[in-house]
């Protein structure tokens, strides 16, 4: 961004952090000069799993509805 004005408070605003913009970066993986690499960021699916795995998440969803 170019030439953006100061952010400037004004009366009666609720949160002015939801007028902000900002960049957020995640490392997503690291290469070692030694060769292995660790992913630190994960694919949807690989969360998925996660979830699904998990007692208190994935169990509620697996659970069979008894009449």
């Amino acid at each position: 961004m170019k030439n953006v004005p100061a952010f400037k408070e004004e009366d009666y605003m609720l949160a002015p952090v939801n007028f902000i913009s900002s960049i957020n970066f995640e490392l997503r993986t690291y290469f070692d000069p030694s060769g292995p690499h660790t992913n630190y960021a994960k694919k949807w699916s690989d969360i998925d799993m996660d979830l699904m795995q998990e007692k208190d998440f994935g169990g509620q969803i697996k659970k069979q509805r008894r009449l």
